[in-house]
Formats: structure tokens, sequence, C-alpha cells
């Protein structure tokens, strides 16, 4: 009796805790007037955290992390997200992040300046080496259009034709 408790109480803890789907968006836009991508990646914070550690980064939590480990993050999220255009790949700087009581977290970045191009190669596999059900969606705003891709295991690297 003693064992089902147990095996009861473990089991209700795992589905307490966890969510059952993993999902990471992103949204950036071409700013003509400065010639910079700015853009917003919005990821369910423990998952995020999850993956910071992984990186070996050392925090209580998200929240508590210090302006000097902006660094830190930055390296972390943008190994896993890549942007190019005129095959020359763009420089991503992490400027701000905010984490929500909702459970979610968003990241603001800009790129390094660049001429229009007619199409970006976007790698985008942030969270794929720890979940396996994540998928990620991209949107792209330029000229009051919106480009929009899914990221899956399978397919990781898409190319946006504008």
């Amino acid at each position: 009796m003693k064992f089902l408790f147990i095996l009861i109480f473990v089991a209700s803890c795992n589905f307490v805790f966890s969510h059952k789907y993993y999902f990471g968006f992103a949204e950036i836009e071409y700013n003509e007037i400065n010639q910079t991508i700015e853009g917003t990646l919005t990821f369910n914070t423990e998952d995020i955290e999850k993956h910071l550690l992984n990186e070996g980064m050392e925090f209580k939590d998200l929240a508590s992390c210090r302006t000097f480990q902006l660094q830190e993050i930055e390296t972390a999220l943008f190994k896993h997200l890549k942007i190019s255009g005129n095959d020359k790949s763009l420089i991503l700087k992490l400027e701000a992040y905010e984490v929500f009581l909702d459970g979610t977290s968003q990241f603001y970045f800009t790129s390094e300046t660049f001429k229009p191009v007619s199409q970006f190669n976007i790698q985008f596999d942030l969270l794929f080496n720890i979940f396996e059900e994540q998928q990620n969606k991209i949107t792209l705003i330029y000229r009051n259009k919106k480009y929009t891709e899914i990221f899956l295991h399978n397919n990781i690297q898409k190319i946006l034709e504008l």
C-alpha cells in the first residue's frame, strides 16, 4: 500500500510540474531606417532556465540574473538562432529580457546594420537539444508583410524569400 501511494505521488508530481507542449516564438522586423533587425524571443521560463543551466550558467533563477550575465545569456541563445542574408551571418545582440508572471520570458535583440536582402537564411533550433517535442516558429515582418516559418527537429533551417 505504501509503495502504491509513493508511486501515485511521484506520477502526479511529474504531471503537475511539467508541461505538455514545447513552443518557442520569434518575431523579427527589419527596421529600414536603422538597417537592423529588431526581434523578440518568447519561451517558457523554466525551459530557458534549463537550457541556460545546461550551457553552464550558474544562477538561482532567470529573474535574479545580473546585468553582467547578459553576455552569457546572449551566447546561449544565439548559438541556436542564426540569421544570415546575402551569405553573411548577422551578429545578434541581446538588449534586455523580461520574466513574466505567466511563466514566459521575452528576450529583446537587435542585429548589426546591413542592407536590405531578398532572402534570409534562418536556423532556429533553440531548446531542440533538451525537448524532443520542441517546435519553434518565427515571423519576419518586412515592409508591412509577414513571413512565417515553423522549425521542427527534422528541419531546423529555412530560407525566407521576401
